[in-house]
This record gives structure tokens, C-alpha cells and sequence, in this order.
């Protein structure tokens, strides 16, 4: 069975290709504020280096979030126009989950939300937007934080007894080959998560 997974969620986007899964391929680009704008470029370039096209494909992963809410938008869109003209199942998996997946255990994953707040989840957290400083008093001291949101508040964790690898880590970066991993095709809508409203919103009055 070949798998395709893409992730726009963050700063990063990502995308990996596996076969009978076994992980063939990944690439990932950085590209801050924009990184939805490459994921048909990452896409393509995973493709050529697998030496397959959308049509030898057996189903689409994509990551649901949370995280840029243009950035799921863009991402949930392109793995759905994919999936439909190629007749493709399609499966969505969290993008807060595939961070846990590739991280050491009980580590609790943290995207930058913006707004000064972070989106979060792990063992016995519930996923949500958070105050960084509200969730680093909620965690047991010592848990090991995950994610670009991590790296940001870095300081409010670690005063806060928390654990932080290197900001070059690859714990930090959502992996597309996780979601290959957690990947579930029973028939499930892939629904984006958001977990809090939009940056953007309608004026009052405007059409």
C-alpha cells in the first residue's frame, strides 16, 4: 500500500510517502507565514524521489491541525482536491498527536498559536489553546515539551522546571512520517481542528 502525508499546520510543511509502510520518503521546508504556500512543491518533489505518481497512490494522509489557521485551510484543501481527483480515500490525523508520536514518551506536544498562546496535548492534558504560563504551571515539573511553541516560550517553560531539547532539534518539527504511522482509513471525515476562533475575522456588517 502507498501512502501519501502532507502537513501545513506550521512554519513548516512537510510531506512523506510510504509503501507498505515503510517510510520511502520526506521532505520538509521552512518557510515562516507562508509554509502552505510549498506543500504542492514538496509534494511533487516526495512523488519524483518515490518514483510514483498520484495515481499509483492507495490514500491520502493529511495533518488536521491545530496550528495556522490559513495554514489547515490551505493544507486540508490541496490533500482534498488530491485525494477526489484521483478517487482516493482520505484520512486526518492531528497534527498535536504526530508531534507525541516522534517524541519521547509522555512528552506533552506545543505549537505557537499566536496571540500569545500556545495549542497543547499530551498524557492527561486535554488539547486546547494555552497561556504558556498557565500550562507550564499546569504540567508536572520535568515533563519534556515538544513543538515550535515550545522553542518560543522556552523561557516561561524552563523557569518552570520544564524540559526543552535544542531548538534544532527534530522533535520540534511536525513529521509527515508519523502521520503515515498514526494513519486510520475506516472511513472517518478528516475534520481540521482549530481549537479556538481565527486571527482574522468579519467585520461586523461586512458581506
Amino acid at each position: 500500500m502507498r501512502l501519501l502525508a502532507l502537513d501545513t499546520a506550521t512554519d513548516c510543511a512537510t510531506a512523506a510517502l510510504a509503501t507498505d509502510g515503510v517510510i520511502v520518503v520526506e521532505r520538509a521546508r521552512a518557510a515562516p507565514g507562508a509554509a502552505a504556500r510549498e506543500v504542492l512543491a514538496l509534494v511533487d518533489d516526495v512523488l519524483a524521489a518515490g518514483g510514483v505518481g498520484i495515481g499509483d497512490l492507495d490514500g491520502i494522509v493529511v495533518g488536521t491541525g491545530p496550528g495556522s489557521f490559513t495554514g489547515i485551510r490551505i493544507g486540508m484543501a490541496t490533500a482534498t482536491a488530491l485525494a477526489d481527483a484521483a478517487s482516493l480515500p482520505l484520512a486526518g490525523v492531528s497534527t498535536l498527536t504526530a508531534l507525541c508520536e516522534a517524541a519521547p514518551s509522555a512528552a506533552v506536544a506545543v505549537i505557537d498559536a499566536r496571540r500569545r498562546e500556545v495549542f497543547a496535548a499530551g498524557p492527561d492534558l486535554a488539547a486546547a489553546a494555552y497561556d504558556p504560563a498557565t500550562l507550564a504551571a499546569t504540567l508536572r515539573p520535568g515533563t519534556t515539551l515538544v513543538g515550535d511553541g515550545a522553542v518560543r516560550y522556552r523561557d516561561i517553560f524552563a523557569a518552570a522546571g520544564h524540559a526543552i531539547a535544542a531548538d534544532d532539534d527534530p522533535a520540534h518539527r511536525v513529521s509527515a512520517a508519523s502521520h503515515l504511522r498514526l494513519a486510520r482509513f475506516d472511513g472517518a471525515a478528516a475534520v481540521p481542528t482549530y481549537l479556538r476562533e481565527p486571527d482574522a475575522v468579519p467585520r461586523e456588517g461586512a458581506r
